[in-house]
């Protein structure tokens, strides 16, 4: 669902939720605390309360680019 969306990132919480992003998380736990199974394979890990299992997508390629120059504005970069 969230390649077919364009994100390189995708995780799931507790079972069933489905998040995704084009960035990587910025900090981890250990993966002992990613114990829910899935809803929909019960034989895999689906994060838990507050946990995301996360998976990248390594065929992701970027297709949205800033503008540098749009008018009178100048992209000065991320803040």
């Amino acid at each position: 669902s969230c390649q077919a969306k364009g994100y390189k990132y995708s995780g799931t919480e507790y079972a069933n939720e489905c998040w995704c992003g084009n960035s990587a998380p910025t900090s981890s736990a250990p993966e002992s605390q990613c114990n829910m199974a899935c809803k929909g394979d019960s034989t895999q890990k689906c994060g838990a309360g507050s946990r995301l299992s996360v998976v990248s997508d390594d065929s992701w390629k970027q297709t949205f680019f800033a503008t540098q120059k749009s008018g009178d504005y100048n992209l000065l970069g991320c803040y």
